[in-house]
């Protein structure tokens, strides 16, 4: 099967998106199908000196394609979206340009509804996705994520107007099939029209990473994990003010930021003033391989995001079985297993601190037996979600749509 896929955002060495686009283009690769991978040239580099360690995926004919002012966009939050307009307008004037022709075309990064995208009309079936960003952030949350007032404002309206969007509703109509992370953005996608959508994780754990003897609870001592980049959604603030509960209950407890942005300094200070200088870590950003161990090393993890999608660190730790700790809300209220960590209600919000600290002591505080079966039931959960498995899906899927269109 000749399969085009569309990534924006491409990076085998990167996180969250720029991995997603790569990663899916390997496994749908790996199940045998010719695939022909558009994305820009900001990750030209890693991208070949990646396929020059892996002469096997060779067969997958990268096409970059750049556009004006290409760069600014893509490295810096103001300007992004322009950028991405600008490119989804490259995809389509080279796919109306090319002889080539194609039994399924796939959108995969950005996955945004609201956003053009350059595959609408191309002759071949559509899958669409995986998409979220139909999720809103509960007002009574923006405490948590100081300096995006204003921004999640706004971005909330759009969301609920989305039915109104040309774009949307072009994206939704032309596909042959809508990939969804979320209820949320379930729902929303249903409002312009589509009522055919599957629900699908849009990260994916390479096997390899999957721990096959985890450490036992003993071996971890007391530490709480948190991973991701300091943007206010990610609610950093909220973690440390839970774990200041924890801190008084547990006198061994300690917890590890390990990541970098706008929000870390704030942070940093009020774990100052709460007097946990030598309860906390913040390590900034490490290589991949170190926050590996670190899953494997520690008790849990908390996922503390008051909006977002999903979360690839979370199955990330699940893969190390490391249970996670996060609000009971998105892609993880759906996707998580409730018996490999703890779901926390999002609301009431003025017990929310109470109550993320209350899970984070039980985890802590349970019996090794009680820690053990959540480990493994993380691991099992996060061995189905491997980019093996995803390849098999998606392959299924392009079978499915190619049926439908005939």
């Amino acid at each position: 099967m000749k399969v085009l896929i569309s990534a924006y955002a491409c990076d085998p060495e990167g996180g969250s998106e720029p991995h997603n686009g790569w990663f899916t283009a390997e496994a749908v690769a790996s199940e045998g199908h010719e695939v022909t991978l558009l994305t820009t040239p900001a990750k030209r580099a890693s991208i070949q000196a990646y396929i020059a360690a892996n002469p096997r995926f060779r067969s997958i004919n990268v096409v970059f394609l750049a556009n004006h002012g290409f760069g600014v966009g893509y490295h810096r939050v103001i300007g992004v979206y322009g950028d991405y307009i600008q490119w989804q307008r490259k995809v389509k004037a080279w796919v109306s340009s090319s002889d080539s022709s194609w039994d399924v075309a796939h959108h995969v990064t950005y996955g945004s509804i609201i956003l053009p995208c350059g595959l609408t009309n191309i002759e071949a079936p559509l899958v669409f996705g995986p998409v979220g960003g139909g999720q809103i952030m509960n007002r009574a949350h923006y405490s948590w994520a100081a300096g995006s007032h204003t921004r999640e404002r706004i971005r909330s309206t759009l969301v609920r107007l989305m039915r109104f969007n040309p774009s949307a509703r072009k994206n939704v109509r032309s596909a042959g099939l809508v990939l969804v992370v979320n209820l949320e953005t379930d729902r929303r996608i249903r409002t312009l029209g589509r009522t055919q959508t599957r629900m699908a994780m849009a990260d994916s754990i390479p096997d390899h990473e999957i721990e096959t003897i985890p450490r036992d609870k003993a071996t971890r001592g007391a530490n709480i994990l948190w991973v991701g980049r300091f943007y206010p959604i990610k609610a950093a603030h909220l973690a440390l003010e839970a774990f200041a509960i924890v801190a008084q209950e547990l006198p061994s407890a300690s917890l590890t930021f390990i990541g970098d942005g706008v929000t870390r300094a704030s942070v940093s200070q009020l774990s100052e003033q709460l007097g946990l200088r030598d309860r906390v870590m913040f390590t900034g950003m490490i290589p991949h391989a170190e926050v590996q161990v670190a899953y494997s090393n520690a008790a849990a993890m908390l996922f503390s995001s008051v909006r977002d999608s999903f979360g690839a660190q979370v199955l990330e730790a699940a893969a190390k079985g490391c249970p996670v700790i996060g609000l009971d809300q998105s892609g993880f209220g759906y996707w998580y297993p409730p018996e490999a960590g703890r779901k926390v209600a999002p609301t009431p919000s003025s017990t929310l601190v109470a109550r993320l600290a209350a899970a984070m002591t039980d985890v802590l505080s349970c019996t090794p037996e009680r820690w053990a079966e959540a480990s493994l039931a993380s691991i099992q959960w996060a061995s189905e979600m491997t980019w093996t498995a995803k390849g098999r899906q998606l392959s299924n899927a392009y079978s499915e749509v190619m049926t439908r269109s005939q």
